[in-house]
């Protein structure tokens, strides 16, 4: 990635996958990150991750530094300055057994 986004512009896009259809496709747990892709644009990095779900209770904000912190790294080795940061999400939930702690957590916070 760090090869593709040192390309000169308008080049400078990157694109790593993160689902093998051929593997994936067929396991009962698959990687909930599908595509990581970056863009350098007039010396700030862009960067959007695309997952198929997330645990909204457990992972998520973890998910989003990680990624965010992965952009950081890019951009101080490319000399970049830090652009925008988009996360998709196709599936953003609690699990039931996490469903009552995620409730008095909800609660505390209202």
């Amino acid at each position: 990635m760090l090869a593709k986004l040192a390309l000169a512009e308008p080049t400078g896009e990157a694109q790593i996958s993160l689902w093998e259809k051929s593997v994936d496709q067929y396991q009962e747990i698959s990687p909930c990150t599908l595509v990581i892709w970056g863009r350098k644009k007039h010396d700030v990095l862009e960067l959007h991750v695309h997952a198929h779900s997330s645990d909204a209770y457990k992972k998520l904000l973890m998910n989003l530094q990680e990624f965010i912190s992965l952009q950081q790294y890019l951009a101080s080795r490319l000399q970049l300055k830090m652009g925008k940061y988009y996360h998709i999400l196709d599936s953003c939930h609690i699990h039931c057994e996490d469903e009552e702690s995620s409730r008095v957590l909800i609660e505390k916070m209202a």
